[in-house]
């Protein structure tokens, strides 16, 4: 029995009547949501569309969930919609073999939150099936964009945090099972493509349409073709980081993600769920070769509470990989911030750009880790105008040149690759920890470095093996003589063992000397059996780091050599 109504709301009634009577309750409110949208969104008449359509199929007659007609006359089928079917191939197989039925140009599949559409492009003889991004608009069967500043449909912000790790995960996916990429170089292409998607929405101008989406009835090609002009215009603004190509062969995968992605806002969207979730996909992510690029979270944050930076604070991580420290600096301040100026002042949104841009720094050797870094910093509050790719071992003249300077931080904020050692003469022979030496490990030179990079008084925090805290001669000889050991927390022998490491580490404070700085033997000690995951990454409810730091405030508090307590 076919359904028509002459209004919206009559149309809605007789299906919802008639699929209750068919027993169809959850299909039921799929094609109701997909008639409300062909015509608030679409603009087709009601009058335009019928439900339950009688389709002759060989010596069978089969029903159309959902018919769009070309006029009003309804003498000419437009597009045939299936939304019965959860499985995506039977249901778009299904809904084109209806539309071939009829005639009709166009057939969709939709289970209420995803949807595929064909265009079908008949021959004398036979017919020609083409993936597009959507059906097209009533009386423009053309192509035309969806979304738009200021024109079109809004951008909408992600909900909640779950949702948008669920994007993310959809997006790695998308690159690894189309481009048949490996986990390193899909995630490459992850962070590409989320730096431009946020340039896109930071420079369409008003009245303009945005470039990263799939519009109405745009073929792949269209898509994909927008994306990489996008990128290319974007790519520009950091060239020494991110390269021309690409690195993306095959036109679905741009096409699947810019209709993925094309309707939200990673602008407008919370700060604290852009962090967690993009943190959550590096964390997902980080393993094998990148895992020495990768803090997990867990012991990031406890790092960053320790050190407790706050909005006049310049800070750096001179091994930044992802920019893990980085971010959740700038989150710690952000709060602080909250509660000084008021969640929603313009003196909170003055300060958070001022210290985004010019208080927090990261330098990264690798250009393909910092292009994750950079991504993670454009989501939130874009301060990756600080990230330098540059040796941050390399001589003062040329580290200079990226205008970094001698005692130019308040805190340091590190995990320096473990187990690597340094053996270039020119740079071991400008640090007391290497010269005259073979080779010595990388991180005892980050820890030098860093004390020179810190103003007097400044403090570092950084991970350190075992190995060098209890038995590198030149180095333990170097903190006693030129800075104050302020804490050593021992951390799980495996909790770097999810991201390709398996040494004994502590996390080291240490303050570079200051006469303002009060000089004592005191030093904090803690041992951390749980840090939150296990040895598989899987996180735990057992974390001991939160206790420790609440015992480190009461030290720091006690001493009075940091901070407030100063």
């Amino acid at each position: 029995m076919v359904v028509r109504g002459s209004t919206l709301d009559k149309l809605i009634k007789k299906v919802d009547s008639l699929a209750s009577k068919k027993g169809i309750k959850k299909e039921k409110t799929v094609m109701i949501k997909e008639i409300k949208t062909l015509v608030n969104e679409y603009g087709y008449d009601p009058t335009q569309i019928e439900a339950f359509v009688p389709v002759q199929m060989g010596s069978s007659i089969k029903e159309a969930d959902i018919v769009v007609y070309k006029s009003t006359s309804k003498k000419v089928p437009l597009i045939v919609i299936e939304t019965k079917s959860p499985d995506k191939k039977k249901g778009l197989k299904q809904a084109i073999s209806y539309a071939v039925s009829l005639g009709a140009k166009y057939a969709k599949w939709t289970n209420g939150d995803d949807f595929e559409v064909v265009y079908i492009q008949y021959t004398k003889d036979t017919h020609v099936e083409e993936p597009i991004s959507d059906i097209p608009l009533a009386h423009k069967y053309g192509k035309k964009l969806k979304y738009g500043n200021g024109i079109g449909m809004p951008l909408v912000p992600i909900r909640d945090s779950d949702e948008f790790k669920k994007l993310m995960k959809h997006v790695h996916d998308i690159i690894r099972n189309v481009e048949k990429k490996a986990l390193h170089e899909a995630f490459k292409v992850a962070s590409r493509l989320i730096y431009a998607k946020v340039y896109d929405e930071k420079t369409t101008g008003r009245e303009e349409y945005y470039s990263f989406q799939a519009g109405y009835a745009e073929s792949i090609t269209d898509v994909a073709d927008r994306i990489r002009k996008l990128y290319s215009r974007a790519r520009k603004r950091e060239p020494s980081i991110f390269p021309e190509d690409l690195e993306v062969s095959n036109d679905l995968t741009l096409f699947k993600i810019a209709k993925l992605l094309g309707k939200y806002s990673l602008r407008d969207t919370d700060l604290d769920i852009k962090g967690e979730a993009y943190q959550h996909f590096l964390d997902s992510n980080m393993r094998g070769d990148l895992g020495q690029y990768f803090t997990p979270r867990e012991i990031t944050k406890a790092m960053v509470e320790i050190a407790d930076p706050g909005e006049d604070h310049k800070i750096l991580d001179p091994a930044c990989g992802t920019g893990g420290f980085l971010l959740y600096s700038l989150f710690y301040v952000r709060e602080k911030m909250i509660k000084k100026y008021g969640l929603n002042s313009i003196a909170l949104r003055e300060r958070l750009f001022e210290v985004a841009h010019y208080q927090i720094y990261g330098i990264e050797v690798s250009p393909e880790v910092a292009q994750a870094a950079i991504s993670s910093m454009i989501l939130s509050d874009d301060s990756h105008s600080n990230i330098k790719i540059a040796n941050a071992l390399a001589p003062w003249k040329e580290l200079k040149s990226y205008g970094l300077e001698k005692e130019m931080f308040d805190i340091i904020l590190t995990n320096p690759p473990l187990g690597l050692y340094e053996e270039d003469r020119k740079i071991l022979d400008q640090f007391e920890t290497g010269k005259g030496l073979p080779r010595q490990l990388s991180q005892v030179l980050f820890v030098e470095r860093g004390l020179e990079f810190l103003k007097p008084g400044g403090l570092m925090v950084t991970i350190m093996s075992e190995d060098a805290l209890e038995n590198n001669e030149r180095f333990i000889e170097f903190l006693n003589n030129n800075a104050y050991v302020r804490g050593i927390i021992s951390l799980p022998r495996d909790a770097f063992k999810p991201y390709g490491a398996n040494s004994k580490t502590n996390i080291l404070i240490i303050q570079k000397p200051s006469p303002e700085i009060p000089e004592t033997k005191k030093v904090f000690m803690a041992e951390a059996e749980f840090v939150g995951f296990d040895t598989s990454g899987k996180r735990i409810s057992k974390n001991d780091l939160p206790i420790i730091v609440q015992e480190w405030r009461k030290f720091v508090k006690d001493i009075g050599f940091w901070g407030d307590s100063k």
